[in-house]
């Protein structure tokens, strides 16, 4: 808050900060990365910053990618606000930061970008990379958020000039998902699951696939992962998790979700395969060998590949 007010405060005071020293035409800064403090978005250029401020930075810029031709959108008003500025001299981030911004350098020039009809967009994208970890697997590393001010007034000294201006892109990052588990799946019923820490894979599995029966050499059961049936679903919780979780009803409410990813129905010799290999462990013991062939992990509109054979576990029946 105190941040956000000392904003307003040196905004309404530099309104008439003009020393007629600069005079900027166009501005470039597309190849400026850009960050934010509270719920401002800036890129930094030597003497010069291209900002914008919205009530909620977190509710603009969601890790989820947007729908094909839909992207998020703000209207350009007197909360969601647009600027351009010269100063008189190098800035750093402390300029915009700061909740008493520096005395130097000063403003000498600023645009505003207004428009009865303006608005901020923003296109989500998940950045995915390589799983060197796990072959054939993806990672969601972060988030690309490509900006654009549409149908706005760029205010200028010389003059007011209507249009689409681009702000860029802009990256959050994605939280981690370790999928750091070790051989040993357990189960409760028809529920398999093996956890580590504050993290969960669970696969609510037809009874069917972990039958006690061996089964042939080279020949394991296999099904499709599904929406009602053969669920799999990876948590991420804010605190470490234990077996209990798993095993009461109903579910508990602690530890909460930090983030959940459900698998996609398998298509069949494409992707989400489980498979299944069971073998003797002792006289009415049985080891079943659990893996996911392609799997799909799915949050909202973003999705990544788990590997192209994971091991879920091995679970011991009798």
């Amino acid at each position: 808050m105190k941040k956000i007010v000392a904003f307003l405060a040196f905004s309404a005071f530099i309104q008439g900060c003009d020393d007629g020293d600069l005079t900027v035409e166009n501005i470039d800064f597309t190849s400026q990365t850009a960050a934010h403090c509270g719920n401002i978005v800036y890129k930094l250029k030597d003497t010069e910053a291209f900002f914008f401020e919205v009530a909620d930075h977190d509710a603009l810029f969601i890790n989820d990618a947007t729908p094909e031709g839909s992207p998020r959108t703000l209207p350009v008003n007197s909360t969601n606000r647009i600027f351009y500025r010269a100063y008189s001299g190098d800035i750093d981030d402390d300029v915009l930061c700061s909740s008493i911004p520096p005395a130097t350098p000063s403003v000498v020039e600023e645009w505003t970008f207004t428009g009865d009809n303006g608005r901020i967009e923003v296109t989500t994208s998940p950045v995915i990379i390589a799983n060197t970890e796990l072959a054939g697997g993806e990672i969601i590393q972060k988030y690309r958020h490509d900006i654009v001010f549409r149908a706005v007034n760029k205010n200028t000294p010389s003059g007011t000039e209507f249009g689409d201006f681009t702000f860029g892109s802009y990256f959050t990052p994605a939280n981690t998902l370790p999928f750091n588990f070790d051989d040993t799946a357990e189960s409760c019923g028809n529920l398999v699951y093996n956890i580590n820490g504050s993290e969960a894979v669970t696969l609510a599995i037809s009874p069917e696939l972990i039958a006690n029966e061996v089964t042939p050499v080279g020949t394991p059961r296999t099904a499709l992962l599904g929406t009602a049936t053969n669920v799999l679903t990876y948590t991420l919780f804010q605190s470490a998790v234990s077996s209990d979780y798993f095993c009461v009803a109903p579910t508990p409410t602690t530890p909460l979700i930090k983030e959940q990813w459900l698998g996609d129905a398998g298509v069949l010799n494409v992707s989400g395969t489980i498979e299944v290999t069971t073998t003797s462990s002792g006289p009415g013991v049985f080891l079943h060998e659990i893996r996911l062939k392609n799997a799909m992990f799915r949050k909202g509109n973003s999705a990544f590949k788990l590997a192209d054979n994971y091991l879920l576990g091995f679970l011991t029946t009798s």
